[in-house]
């Protein structure tokens, strides 16, 4: 005999995002994207250059498991690259 399930239908309830937190995400920054086909691909080799869809000045996208989430502008701190944040695209509530 199955266990009693209830109706199916999702709690209402709110829930507090602070028992996610611990949750590993994936973040990526997009600098730009090309096009190109399997054979110019294939036909790539050490140094040749992809040129992308951005101007250098152009902001980067950042992307939160596959999810566009963010824009910012790429920086150097202590000779790594960074992203800084100028605009969120996703707001997570925390009721």
């Amino acid at each position: 005999m199955l266990p009693d399930l209830g109706s199916g239908a999702p709690s209402r309830e709110p829930r507090s995002l602070r028992s996610l937190a611990s949750v590993p995400m994936t973040v990526s920054v997009v600098l730009g994207n090309a096009s190109m086909t399997i054979s110019e691909f294939e036909g790539l080799a050490p140094g040749d250059l992809v040129r992308l869809d951005r101007a250098p000045d152009a902001t980067v996208d950042l992307f939160i498991n596959g999810v566009h989430a963010a824009e910012g502008d790429v920086i150097v701190i202590d000779e790594q690259v960074a992203a800084r944040i100028g605009h969120l695209h996703l707001e997570l509530d925390d009721e």
